[in-house]
């Protein structure tokens, strides 16, 4: 749907049922229950049951520590599918066209009993992720005779979600996960579920499997769904960065002093919200630097190329490197004076 895009004389001319499946379609559904029991103090499951599970991560920098995760994951595959009391999950997630592809497959023995196939549009990769580790969850824990869950997935990041206490978005997913598992570890004492760390670097090849499942299903046009608390919120935050780069491009918005840089894949850098912008990481971590790259790259720092405007007549050449013209970015890049206070890193 795209009413949104319509001007005001435009929408006036739209029948009614239009507007009423477009406001129905493209409504934000509710993520968050925060009063829900299962988030009392008392009734968290990392307090009562916080020694009958366990995450594994992978290092991904150690190549050696790669091979022996690699062997793990091998021997826990193996030993899952001789041992009759264990379940084992593989899952994987795939998102095209902006719709999210969910497989799993649920062992039992050395069989595939259970093979969950979902899609949707209007959600973003962690809760969708989450609702395949739900849909797995749910059925291993209804079998009968089972003591062991183990869930090996590329989403390990978000299956933490499932014992984050605090509020956020996620809560309706993992709400549902915290009622089954709690009824599973009360079953017994020796109940437990692992999630193991599976990411589609490492080619591992019952993995691989899912992974190819999830890019070739084919899957027929559907139609727009309600929109998920978090994408909803994605989707604005790109626009709103989007129009914010594209002003930026204009001199007149951003000033005709400001300093243009690149990135190290020589793209330039544009401006972004997150993990502290996009300048400021490129230069170590001391806030005094920072007031001194602020005045830098808007060009209010006392160098040649800054007071030339005023004083025409003075040399304006760099002091330590004999270069011609001390300019903002012979600073940056060039002259050894300043190299040794930026990040070596970048």
């Amino acid at each position: 749907m795209a009413i949104s895009q319509l001007t005001a004389k435009q929408c006036t001319k739209i029948k009614s049922p239009i507007v009423n499946i477009n406001n129905y379609l493209n409504e934000i559904y509710s993520s968050f229950d925060s009063l829900n029991k299962e988030l009392s103090p008392g009734f968290y499951l990392v307090d009562t049951f916080s020694n009958h599970f366990y995450f594994l991560s992978l290092n991904y920098k150690d190549f050696e520590s790669l091979n022996t995760y690699w062997d793990r994951l091998d021997n826990i595959y193996k030993e899952s599918l001789i041992n009759q009391d264990t379940v084992l999950i593989i899952i994987n997630t795939s998102i095209k066209n902006n719709i999210t592809t969910l497989i799993s497959h649920i062992y039992r023995g050395w069989e595939i009993i259970t093979k969950i196939v979902y899609h949707t549009t209007n959600i973003n990769s962690t809760k969708a992720k989450l609702f395949t580790i739900r849909c797995g969850i749910s059925h291993a824990t209804h079998l009968q005779d089972v003591n062991c869950i183990i869930v090996i997935t590329d989403a390990i990041a978000a299956t933490k979600w499932i014992f984050n206490t605090t509020i956020h978005s996620y809560q309706l997913q993992f709400i549902t996960i915290l009622k089954d598992l709690k009824k599973f570890f009360n079953k017994s004492s020796n109940n437990s579920i692992n999630f193991w760390d599976c990411p589609e670097s490492i080619k591992w090849s019952p993995h691989l499997l899912v992974n190819k499942e999830s890019k070739y299903l084919k899957i027929d046009q559907i139609l727009p769904s309600k929109s998920s608390w978090e994408f909803s919120r994605e989707e604005k935050c790109n626009s709103i960065v989007h129009k914010w780069q594209m002003y930026f491009q204009v001199s007149e918005y951003k000033g005709k002093n400001f300093l243009e840089l690149n990135n190290n894949n020589n793209t330039l850098i544009c401006p972004i919200y997150t993990k502290g912008g996009a300048w400021l990481k490129y230069f170590g971590s001391s806030n005094s630097l920072y007031a001194h790259i602020t005045r830098l790259v808007t060009n209010d720092t006392p160098i040649s190329e800054y007071r030339l405007r005023f004083l025409p007549k003075e040399s304006i050449a760099c002091l330590y490197s004999n270069y011609s013209i001390e300019t903002r970015r012979h600073i940056l890049l060039k002259c050894s004076q300043y190299k040794k206070f930026w990040n070596p890193k970048k």
